[in-house]
């Protein structure tokens, strides 16, 4: 029997991050009018507040918000949508702000510097007090209420890095030392430190999933995912991954994000459809400003080509209030997007010919010793995804992200490693045996010079395989990549007088008799930095050239192994992304071709149940939405013979080829999106 989210694809959740200083504040919430509003957007499920970040309860509890008196705002709205044939999914919020400020010993303590939150102050996970309260409430809302699914919110680190008397007992008992003061890769104390924080979000994640399954065994838990990039500061394991039923996110960002996101996630999702979450506002912080319809829509077709239920995030008024007119706009879109939400197949198997691979271990950037005072959370991977997605839809490149679980199940065949720093065996075998039988691999940079757990490699892991050999970074943080003869074809408009730059570190490395050198460094005077010995005061352009590789191919097998110095995928300019696309492409055998396609990203996927394929076009560029495009070619390989064409958002059949091994349409795009079915 199917679980209630593989058939939800309109979902609803309503922010209610609403204090109560004074007795106007959610005066006027009425639950027959929010469920009546919700429903507006004929959505499927819906996500209710039964806490918020505050730390205010909307049941009976001794944290309950005063504006519910001797009431409940819960069961009525249960009540409410299950007249309507709407399941409901609790949401609970992990942030307290009043639990930490009652007891500032259950307060996360913080080592960095101003890493307070506005308006917010938090518990520690491994506080046990505050784990009680949180038994208490979660367990009661469990045994009270008639639901489907749990949503737990912000139940992660999120960028803290903790030392309260809490962690310190905890660390010091299960390592025997002190919580290091500073972020270094190469300290076993730091790396010991990473494990903990890894594991003690698991058994946190565990702790709270059990309190839900004991009362309902057949109830969802869906922890926030939207951490999953942040490195090491947010703990985000596989194992903490797979905790969750499946993956959920709120994205705020361009088109492009999508791409990236949603691919991670149904990678390394336990189920699907993935949930993709997004605001009805233009931002957070702006709480009646509206996104417009155009791009409402794009956000909900952001959804449907990555086969991903699709989640609009409101916000109550003050006074308790929500404005209909977004719902209602909502329902209207879910309306003109009825035919592909219906085609919807959350298990369909991408088809691509690029694989963006990456591992949750590498999430980070080696500084050098930093202390954590002076840490400050990023997100450069995310960055680094999104860059890659740019780079394969300008280049008409079908392109998935996977990560270690999948591994065995990659086929595409050209595989991406990006400066992923940690490499198992398990993933360098794999990548061995890849090569061997006739696919491309490209590596930037530092991947694979360090161990899982803080233990420098001293050369890379894959050093037999790329035929290159680590010998530390260089100073000078532009360098410049100078082709040879033999690599002249890959660089257009270079050449060894003018090479190409980037503004980066670049690894010194060394290349075996058996290795093709396509590239060497070529390198400025100094670092960017210098404010004395330099040979150009605005720019740090190509002086000292060397014969230090810096891109090399190597033959193994049928297949060919490049290495690339520096990384590459962080360029920003047109000359970086084609050099990377021609390195990876050249000489693969395409399962997806675009042409004519500017901005817009092709996703094919084979959904052999159904014996069907999907092909959707969505421009993820900023502002994509407003693309308007006729005529674009897409081509994919298959050895299936397809009867009919359908365009999902008119109804109405297409006209398509089938010759040498490829089906062949031909696809207009309003709006920045289309999408078919071929079977």
């Amino acid at each position: 029997m199917a679980k209630w989210y593989e058939k939800s694809f309109k979902r609803n959740l309503v922010d209610m991050h609403i204090p109560c200083w004074e007795d106007k504040l959610l005066s006027r919430y009425d639950d027959k009018s929010y469920v009546d509003t919700v429903a507006l957007g004929e959505v499927d499920s819906a996500i209710l507040y039964t806490s918020n970040c505050l730390g205010y309860t909307f049941f009976p509890d001794e944290c309950a918000h005063s504006a519910i008196g001797d009431g409940d705002f819960v069961s009525g709205r249960v009540s409410e949508l299950k007249k309507r044939g709407i399941d409901t999914v609790l949401y609970y919020n992990i942030y307290n702000s009043r639990s930490a400020l009652e007891h500032p010993d259950w307060q996360i303590k913080d080592m960095r510097v101003d890493a307070h939150e506005r308006r917010l102050f938090r518990c520690c996970i491994n506080s046990e007090g505050f784990r009680n309260r949180i038994k208490r409430q979660l367990g009661y809302v469990c045994r009270t209420y008639d639901f489907v699914g749990v949503w737990i919110d912000m139940c992660a680190w999120h960028g803290a890095v903790c030392a309260c008397d809490s962690c310190k007992a905890k660390f010091k008992r299960e390592y025997g030392k002190e919580i290091p003061t500073e972020i270094n890769w190469r300290s076993r104390d730091f790396a010991e430190f990473i494990e903990a924080r890894e594991k003690w979000l698991v058994e946190f994640l565990t702790f709270l999933k059990k309190i839900v399954t004991d009362e309902k065994p057949d109830a969802t838990v869906t922890f926030q995912n939207a951490l999953w990039s942040s490195g090491w500061a947010g703990g985000v394991t596989q194992k903490s991954i797979d905790l969750s039923e499946f993956l959920a996110g709120d994205f705020y960002d361009q088109p492009i994000a999508y791409s990236a996101i949603c691919k991670y996630l149904n990678s390394a999702s336990k189920n699907r459809p993935i949930e993709f979450m997004t605001s009805l506002c233009a931002s957070l912080a702006e709480h009646t400003t509206m996104k417009t319809r155009r791009e409402l829509r794009h956000s909900f077709a952001g959804a449907i080509v990555h086969n991903a239920a699709f989640t609009t995030i409101d916000a109550i008024d003050p006074v308790g209030t929500i404005n209909p007119h977004r719902h209602k706009m909502m329902g209207e879109i879910a309306g003109e997007l009825s035919l592909a939400i219906a085609e919807i197949s959350p298990n369909a198997k991408p088809v691509a010919d690029v694989t963006y691979y990456c591992n949750n271990e590498s999430f980070y950037r080696d500084q050098g010793v930093i202390s954590f005072a002076n840490y400050r959370a990023e997100k450069r991977y995310l960055e680094n995804m999104k860059s890659f997605a740019q780079i394969m839809t300008e280049s008409g490149i079908a392109f998935n992200i996977n990560v270690e679980k999948n591994l065995e199940n990659i086929d595409t065949g050209a595989i991406f490693v990006g400066d992923m720093k940690v490499l198992s065996e398990r993933e360098a075998d794999y990548l061995r045996s890849f090569v061997e039988r006739g696919g491309t691999l490209v590596c930037t940079y530092e991947t694979g010079i360090m161990k899982r757990r803080g233990e420098p490699l001293g050369d890379f892991i894959l050093s037999d395989l790329l035929g290159v050999h680590y010998h530390g970074r260089t100073e000078e943080n532009t360098v410049y990549l100078s082709p040879t003869k033999a690599g002249l074809s890959y660089f257009k408009d270079y050449d060894e007088g003018y090479p190409i730059g980037l503004v980066s570190n670049a690894s010194r490395i060394s290349a075996d008799a058996d290795t093709t050198v396509l590239a060497t460094l070529t390198l400025p005077v100094s670092k960017n930095e210098d404010e004395h010995h330099f040979a150009s005061a605005l720019s740090n352009p190509p002086y000292v050239e060397t014969d230090i590789p810096a891109v090399t191919e190597r033959k193994v097998g049928l297949g060919r192994a490049i290495y690339i110095a520096c990384p590459l995928e962080i360029g920003r300019f047109e000359s970086h992304r084609s050099l990377l696309s021609e390195l990876l492409t050249r000489g693969l055998e395409r399962k997806v071709v675009a042409e004519k396609a500017p901005l817009t990203e092709i996703l094919v996927y084979d959904d052999a149940e159904r014996s069907r394929y999907q092909i959707h076009a969505l421009s993820i560029m900023p502002r994509g939405y407003d693309v308007e495009s006729e005529n674009i070619s897409v081509k994919i390989k298959t050895d299936r013979k397809v009867a009919s064409v359908k365009d999902l958002l008119s109804g109405e059949r297409v006209p398509f080829d089938q010759k040498d091994g490829y089906l062949i349409l031909s696809a207009t795009i309003h709006n920045g999106y289309a999408s078919f079915i071929a079977e």
